[in-house]
């Protein structure tokens, strides 16, 4: 089962930080290893998406649940059937002008065949989400006007 997390203090604020991660469906433009995230329900603070991630050989498709809880942390889950047990945490504390995100993924598969691919693509992947979260955040900061625009540029 692989078990990674790590945490980062990024320059900007808990709420631009907080819209960013949400926002499910920017992820292929966001994060390296997403390749679709499309919402397919909402209801309140959560919703149901379908996700397809990985890199090279190793491509999976998901459905994940993802509960909201403003401004404090984001909780993705699924019970989709290539998993044993998967979870991914963010959680978000405002320090200063500044947010410190944590992030951490448990992710075990049914099929132990796939499990070490899974291992090798998400030894990496926490430390790359946060750096290309604290890239996007930068610059929509720096961007005229783009701190309220949550659309992500092609080449972004």
């Amino acid at each position: 089962m692989a078990i990674q997390g790590i945490s980062r203090i990024i320059n900007a604020p808990r709420d631009l930080i907080f819209d960013l991660v949400a926002d499910v469906e920017i992820y292929p433009k966001l994060f390296p290893l997403w390749r679709d995230a499309r919402v397919l329900q909402r209801d309140g603070d959560s919703y149901v998406a379908s996700q397809e991630v990985g890199n090279g050989d190793t491509i999976e498709q998901f459905r994940s649940h993802t509960s909201l809880t403003r401004p404090t942390h984001i909780d993705v889950t699924s019970e989709d059937e290539l998993f044993k047990e998967f979870h991914i945490r963010w959680d978000f504390d405002s320090v200063g002008e500044k947010c410190r995100v944590a992030l951490a993924i448990t992710c075990a598969m049914k099929a132990r065949s796939l499990q070490p691919r899974i291992d090798q693509l998400l030894l990496r992947s926490p430390l790359s989400m946060l750096l290309a979260l604290e890239d996007r955040a930068a610059f929509m900061l720096a961007t005229p006007g783009g701190e309220r625009s949550m659309q992500i540029p092609a080449g972004q």
